[in-house]
């Protein structure tokens, strides 16, 4: 039977303190006015331990605690709530990145644990969007399966993160959502000093 996917909501999740005025232009390094646009993805699987329990409820709560500190994360990971500008800069707008509820029916989160398949793993994240900037630079998709296991789909363009960086933001986000403080931030600062940037965004297209 073929997994079926229904987007259930959707919003924008919003830095939890606004971003300071000296931090609100982030220029790109060369290299990452030269990486192509694209997403790094990952899908992190987490299955239901308990049968005895109310999964709406439970869905609610772990819900609304991934918003939130998603928020949080959002505020020291700043540059991922803004928008490309150009291939030159991110605008620091706190704009926020998108945030989707789906439901996955006719397939048990263990079909795909047991035996994954990649055509199925497409089907647990919206695709890519097309003008890069406007959209977000970060994307998040939490997919429920009915027996209370959840998909954590996380997206974040390329042309700010590496993967030592993307792993960096997911740690963080997950550290902090486990009520742990002791995060580690990227310098975004001195990225561009190291790699400075090419003026004329053309070169890099």
């Amino acid at each position: 039977m073929e997994m079926k996917v229904e987007i259930l909501a959707r919003e924008i999740i919003k830095p939890s303190s606004p971003t300071p005025n000296q931090f609100r232009i982030y220029k790109l390094c060369s290299r990452d006015q030269y990486s192509p646009h694209h997403y790094i993805l990952a899908v992190f699987f987490n299955a239901n331990p308990t049968r005895d329990v109310n999964h709406e409820e439970m869905v609610s709560i772990r819900s609304q605690r991934l918003k939130e500190t998603l928020s949080e994360t959002l505020t020291r990971f700043y540059p991922l709530a803004g928008r490309l500008r150009d291939n030159l800069f991110i605008d620091c707008n706190d704009e926020g990145v998108d945030y989707l509820e789906a439901r996955v029916t006719d397939c048990p989160l263990s079909d795909i644990l047991e035996q994954p398949k990649v055509e199925e793993m497409y089907r647990l994240f919206e695709p890519n969007p097309e003008d890069f900037n406007k959209n977000p630079l970060l994307f998040v998709q939490l997919n429920f399966f009915p027996c209370g296991g959840m998909a954590l789909c996380v997206r974040m363009s390329h042309k700010i993160a590496d993967g030592v960086a993307y792993a960096a933001f997911v740690k963080a986000w997950f550290d902090i959502a486990l009520g742990s403080s002791a995060t580690i931030v990227p310098d975004f600062i001195s990225v561009s000093s190291h790699f400075p940037p090419r003026e004329d965004s053309r070169c890099c297209q």
